[in-house]
């Protein structure tokens, strides 16, 4: 009867283990958390249910008391654990455990060598936050750093530029986001002349709470697409019809908690961490880029920023004047074939 009870237990408890887990896969799917989170929770429920189904080892126990503790255990256990993914899953992933998304700029560009132009000097150093939105391959050698708003015209096209040559040099460059809102409410470095886009710092509050969940990429470019002012609802409708991202099945963002978000005097305190980094630079006016250190901005060129990194990556060489070549950026013509994203410009370029 002894052996009957325990091996009954075992039987219970494990397919109590076993049912568990698609609802926690699907709940941690559709939520914020990480594949890496995800697998670990996995394999602890499956580890819970081996464990279960060796139920009756516990001797001193009075009989069946032993499946009580070890549901117990269960329960508990994988309640904790679960819950400090949805809670710190997130962070693990700003961290760097997920995999870096591409900027999705246009297809099908094409690089020319264009008419040579001076690099500004480097700076000492850009500082950068390793939980910033970054986009390329991680490891590359050449940092692209963008300090912007979302809702202003010259923000815009700096976006758009910033995205064709980030494109063009997918594997070897990597763009750093940095926040810079034009609006004077939570910009205090904003120089006395320099316009305000009424909503841009909403607007960069709503981005760092889709970058709480995996999407300021995606959120970015319907943001780029509103015209200020903007409010509260419009920044929710944004969230909700982004589509679906990352292993989620759903499409939009938790608005629950993005709007939780929003409220939060900690999300004011990232822009503010990015503004103390303008500072340090020196900016007082969005846009403002770096390649490879060197400041571009706040009138931007598409090829010099892209001779930039050219020449950062030892592929373009610099005249008897220090001017180094530009690039012209084009999309592809029909019956024109365009290079690969891995090897765009593999060979140096020479000044025409």
């Amino acid at each position: 009867p002894g052996g009957r009870g325990a091996r009954a237990r075992g039987a219970m408890l494990a397919v109590a283990a076993v049912a568990a887990l698609p609802a926690f896969a699907g709940a941690l799917v559709g939520g914020p958390a990480c594949p890496a989170c995800l697998a670990v929770l996995l394999g602890q429920l499956l580890a819970l249910a081996l464990a279960a189904a060796a139920a009756g080892l516990r001797p001193g126990l009075p009989d069946g008391l032993d499946a009580v503790v070890t549901l117990v255990g269960f329960v508990t256990v994988t309640g904790v654990s679960f819950q400090a993914v949805l809670v710190f899953g997130d962070r693990l992933e700003r961290g760097g455990v997920a995999p870096k998304p591409a900027l999705l700029a246009e297809d099908g560009l094409v690089a020319e060598p264009g008419p040579p132009v001076a690099l500004p000097a480097r700076v000492p150093d850009v500082p950068t936050d390793r939980f910033d939105p970054r986009a390329g391959e991680a490891g590359a050698p050449v940092e692209i750093v963008l300090f912007c708003g979302f809702l202003g015209e010259s923000c815009r096209e700096a976006w758009r530029v910033v995205e064709r040559v980030g494109q063009v040099f997918s594997r070897e460059a990597v763009v750093v986001f940095e926040h810079f809102p034009a609006e004077r409410a939570c910009n205090s470095l904003l120089a006395p002349g320099a316009a305000e886009v009424e909503g841009d710092c909403l607007a960069a509050r709503a981005a760092v709470c889709a970058h709480h969940q995996r999407a300021f990429w995606a959120y970015q470019r319907e943001l780029r697409g509103l015209r200020p002012p903007v409010n509260r609802a419009a920044l929710e409708t944004v969230a909700l019809t982004l589509p679906a991202q990352g292993l989620s099945p759903r499409p939009g963002l938790r608005l629950d908690r993005f709007r939780r978000c929003l409220d939060d005097a900690g999300t004011v305190e990232e822009i503010r961490e990015d503004l103390g980094h303008a500072g340090f630079l020196g900016i007082d006016r969005a846009p403002a880029v770096f390649v490879d250190r060197r400041p571009f901005g706040p009138e931007l060129d598409e090829g010099a920023l892209a001779g930039a990194v050219a020449f950062a990556l030892g592929r373009a060489e610099a005249d008897a004047e220090g001017r180094v070549p530009s690039l012209r950026l084009r999309a592809v013509r029909e019956g024109e074939e365009a290079a690969p994203r891995s090897t765009a410009l593999a060979a140096p370029v020479e000044a025409p």
